[in-house]
């Protein structure tokens, strides 16, 4: 099973899949041996790159704008 990197959803608000609220769920993929990885994906933090870059600008394959080139800095 692949989930997204990120927050899980909650009424709360976003929560951390290590909150102790998670352990039941923890627990029933151990006992049924599923293997989790966390997917490469977006995390959710690719909405202030969308805030900050231009959004008709087209997405290419490994090509930085200037404001990803800052906050991935050391990458």
């Amino acid at each position: 099973m692949a989930i997204r990197p990120a927050p899980a959803p909650h009424v709360a608000g976003s929560r951390s899949f290590g909150y102790p609220e998670y352990d039941p769920f923890w627990a029933r993929v151990a006992e049924a041996g599923i293997f989790v990885c966390l997917h490469c994906s977006d995390s959710g933090y690719d909405r202030y790159t969308q805030m900050w870059t231009d959004p008709a600008r087209e997405a290419v394959a490994f090509q930085r704008n200037s404001f990803q080139a800052v906050r991935l800095q050391g990458r």
